[in-house]
């Protein structure tokens, strides 16, 4: 999102472009998002400036924490404003290693967290030749792995949730966390927002009944955040969830990122 009025997003790549979708790869989606604001600064008649505020959902709001880390370095010439991140998928490390309290859940909530998670395994698979899908899946989970290749999120869930979901065998998918190789878990470290400040203010919004991105995991990150000096605002929604979120939160972000554009001082309550 750019001054002058002009509104970008990216469409990532390996979605509906050839190649894999390195989803959750911070590098990947901070060069994605940025990618898309030169893209608009070159187009005539635009010609977008140079101040940036960067808000993202879920995924999104993953890739504007870590844009929010990285864009000096990528993007010098940007002057990036804020980030606005409702239930951003922000702390897979510590979730994939078993350290985050288990979230609000519902029938199909297990099932579809399975998906997100072969999801994640395909886009590292993609950005880190080096690792191996047998270290982290088992055989109906590599051959989950070629479903996912195939299928939209939603559909995939359920296919897990029909196959072994309603059985309660969705371990069978899996590798145990102890058997996981050390190669894996520090990718998955290296990709987890918070270990290192942001360069801009920073908002984060969460539900409370969200059954996609744990709270406990978004705790997490507003944790790391905040123990670096930038402003770091964090509001929890009571009874929102992962698809209301956007919405309940919407007045709050809009009003946030118009007060970054205009120069206010970010609030902070860490």
């Amino acid at each position: 999102m750019a001054t002058g009025g002009h509104v970008v997003a990216t469409d990532y790549q390996g979605l509906g472009t050839p190649g894999v979708h390195q989803y959750v790869v911070g590098a990947t989606e901070t060069h994605n998002v940025l990618d898309s604001v030169t893209a608009a600064q070159q187009l005539r008649p635009v010609r977008a400036g140079r101040k940036v505020a960067v808000p993202g959902w879920s995924q999104g709001g993953g890739a504007g924490l870590f844009v929010g880390q990285d864009a000096p370095a990528y993007s010098p010439g940007l002057d990036l404003v804020g980030v606005a991140a409702p239930a951003p998928a922000a702390d897979l490390g510590p979730q994939f290693a078993g350290l985050v309290p288990p979230g609000p859940r519902n029938d199909s909530s297990e099932s579809h967290n399975a998906a997100l998670r072969i999801n994640v395994y395909r886009g590292f698979l993609a950005a880190y030749p080096e690792l191996r899908a047998t270290d982290v899946l088992e055989p109906a989970g590599i051959q989950a792995l070629e479903g996912d290749g195939v299928a939209c999120i939603e559909h995939f869930a359920d296919v897990i949730q029909n196959n072994v979901g309603d059985a309660h065998q969705l371990d069978a998918l899996f590798k145990p966390l102890r058997e996981v190789p050390d190669t894996w878990h520090q990718r998955f470290h290296e990709n987890t927002p918070g270990y290192v400040t942001t360069v801009a203010p920073v908002l984060v919004m969460q539900g409370t009944a969200d059954t996609v991105i744990n709270p406990h995991s978004t705790e997490q990150y507003i944790r790391r955040a905040c123990g670096f000096s930038r402003p770091v605002e964090y509001t929890t929604y009571e009874g929102a969830t992962h698809n209301t979120i956007p919405f309940e939160a919407q007045q709050e972000y809009l009003s946030w990122i118009a007060d970054r554009f205009a120069g206010s001082q970010a609030p902070s309550n860490c």
